[in-house]
């Protein structure tokens, strides 16, 4: 059977014909490699390791145009962009996960997920060690392996999701991961998230958008991942979130973000952010009293006018700009659903386009 070198290998000589030919990309599909280097279909095929190498070789300007439920299966389809300077060095089919590229611990997450989200739906409990064998590691790796748990956490944050793998996998005496949510994390949010986790009925469709939240953070080892996805989802936001409290009134709260790019901070209880009110007058006026996501009228206010709130695409509290660049104006169900929706990811990247044209008209 192909080994990853021999896929590596392989891969690079479809680049090099596509190059030679004057193509500007190359779309790849894993049962194609796998059929050209031999061994499939058939009962030893090396599916996950094909899979590995195409994931691992994926760069900025490369679009993955279709993936597998599992993230390794016959459908893996990535485009990418000509021309390439190499391949990574690295080889998935390598045991030890740590100080490997990111796209070795994504798939190997993509492995653990069926496996975890398994357990999770029945209530059974997993060790790391355990998972290790179970995704073809050895009992000795279960340290990297618990780096890809924390990964598949990033991603159920992500997906506004308790955290599977942090209350699924547990550490050789079965304890919860003593080191998780520990540093640099608001006191009582480690306990708040396993709290939320015990009480949650794990089911296909928490592990359906952990998955898509994978692919969002293609590129990001757990360390990076969880970087990208605080700057979406802030602590204070989840302890929120957590609480089941509703944000702050509209001129106070970061959530409705409003501001300038250092907004001053007003001393309450945690920190809250000051907005400037011309940006939020300019916003509803390019409004014109309708939703900029979804174009509908706001409600009728007893004033006459429409009823809209300011949203920041990127929240002062992760360092967005108080300008109109990154404010936008929407109705009371998008903005909610932008701060807790399953979807907020998608809907942030559509308000940058958005606002992007916007700007664009009027230069």
């Amino acid at each position: 059977m192909p080994t990853a070198i021999e896929f590596r290998a392989g891969l690079k000589k479809i680049f090099d014909e596509a190059q030679t030919a004057g193509n500007p990309c190359i779309e790849v599909l894993s049962k194609d490699l796998h059929v050209m280097l031999g061994g499939y279909p058939g009962l030893g095929h090396q599916m996950p390791v094909c899979c590995g190498v195409m994931r691992q070789e994926y760069r900025d300007g490369d679009k993955i145009l279709r993936s597998p439920p599992s993230g390794a299966g016959a459908t893996l389809l990535i485009r990418y962009a000509l021309p390439r300077d190499g391949l990574e060095a690295a080889n998935p089919g390598d045991l030890n996960l740590e100080g490997f590229p990111a796209g070795v611990q994504h798939e190997a997450a993509r492995q653990a997920l069926p496996i975890i989200a398994k357990a999770a739906r029945t209530g059974a409990k997993l060790t790391y060690q355990g998972l290790a064998l179970e995704i073809g590691r050895p009992i000795k790796h279960a340290r990297a392996v618990a780096q890809v748990c924390d990964l598949l956490d990033s991603a159920s944050t992500l997906s506004h999701r308790p955290l599977m793998a942090l209350w699924t996998v547990r550490s050789a005496n079965g304890e919860i991961n003593p080191d998780a949510w520990v540093k640099d994390a608001l006191p009582e949010l480690r306990d708040m998230l396993i709290v939320e986790a015990e009480a949650h009925e794990f089911s296909e469709a928490d592990e359906y958008a952990m998955r898509g939240a994978l692919d969002d953070l293609l590129g990001m080892g757990n360390r990076k991942a969880w970087e990208h996805v605080r700057t979406i989802i802030s602590q204070e936001v989840m302890v929120a979130r957590l609480k089941g409290e509703e944000p702050p009134p509209p001129g106070l709260d970061s959530l409705n973000d409003l501001g300038i790019d250092q907004a001053p901070v007003i001393a309450t209880v945690g920190r809250r952010y000051v907005r400037d009110q011309a940006v939020r007058d300019a916003v509803m006026r390019r409004a014109q009293g309708r939703c900029e996501f979804c174009q509908q009228p706001g409600f009728m206010k007893a004033d006459g006018t429409r009823y809209l709130e300011c949203h920041h695409i990127i929240a002062l509290a992760a360092q967005g700009e108080d300008r109109m660049t990154n404010v936008i104006a929407l109705c009371p169900r998008h903005h909610r659903e932008a701060h807790f929706g399953e979807n907020s990811a998608a809907m942030e990247a559509e308000m940058v386009k958005i606002l992007g044209e916007k700007q664009a008209a009027r230069v």
